[in-house]
């Protein structure tokens, strides 16, 4: 049957730019509704990648600063919870998936 997902998800999260104690862990996160493009992952594994650290420093920071607060962890993998209209076909629900976040 269909499993029910939380209404809360744990993240790294970036609220300013900076060294690396400026990363938050936060608990308590709503869970992201899908667009009809994405996908929702469970995620069973995450990294902070070099992107994600020159992030962090102020790297185009006109880029990033109006998307504060972002969450960090671009590098990705577990299974596919929930999906868009658009990508159910291409996704399933339960399919195991892995890739790095744009």
């Amino acid at each position: 049957g269909m499993q029910r997902l939380p209404a809360t998800m744990r993240a790294a999260v970036l609220t300013r730019f900076g060294g690396p104690s400026v990363i938050q862990v936060l608990d308590n996160l709503p869970l992201p509704q899908c667009r009809p493009h994405e996908v929702l992952v469970k995620v069973a594994a995450a990294a902070v990648n070099p992107l994600d650290c020159r992030i962090r420093a102020g790297y185009a920071r006109s880029l990033y600063e109006p998307m504060l607060p972002l969450i960090l962890g671009r590098d990705v993998s577990g299974e596919v919870v929930a999906a868009g209209s658009a990508a159910r076909q291409l996704h399933p629900i339960g399919s195991l998936v892995f890739g790095a976040l744009s």
